[in-house]
């Protein structure tokens, strides 16, 4: 279905800030938005953000934001405009930059414990990692 989409990676700016902040998902308060967008960038200044968009004409839908060093690419997140979300626009930005830097730099899918989304990134032959995390709040406070 997404064969008509067109890829393009793009940079930081004020349209693609604008679009993450109009579409990304679980930021509840603009304090949230502030530290994400921050980070972002943050990590453009530093050389270590990728945007990889899909495009339906000249029209962005989908952007992956990806965290890059020279050996790993990393899924910060997936951006979807929910108005373009039958092209699937997600698979589609997956599986171009996996064909795009496969055999240059590994893939981190960096992980969910949402089953959905497991899956999702089973499809393209992610392999299930297991991270430490600590759970007690009481030595969260020290570290």
């Amino acid at each position: 279905m997404a064969q008509h989409l067109l890829y393009n990676e793009i940079d930081l700016n004020a349209d693609s800030l604008e679009f993450i902040k109009n579409n990304f998902k679980g930021l509840a308060k603009e304090a949230e938005w502030q530290q994400l967008k921050n980070y972002l960038i943050f990590l453009a200044e530093n050389n270590s953000l990728k945007l990889c968009g899909a495009f339906s004409g000249n029209i962005l839908i989908n952007l992956a934001l990806l965290i890059a060093d020279q050996k790993q690419l990393s899924l910060l997140g997936l951006v979807n405009n929910e108005n373009f979300k039958h092209e699937n626009g997600s698979s589609f930005l997956i599986d171009r930059i996996l064909q795009q830097y496969v055999g240059q730099q590994s893939f981190n899918f960096m992980g969910s414990n949402i089953r959905g989304i497991e899956v999702f990134f089973k499809s393209f032959g992610a392999e299930l990692r297991e991270y430490n995390f600590i759970e007690n709040k009481f030595l969260k406070r020290f570290i």
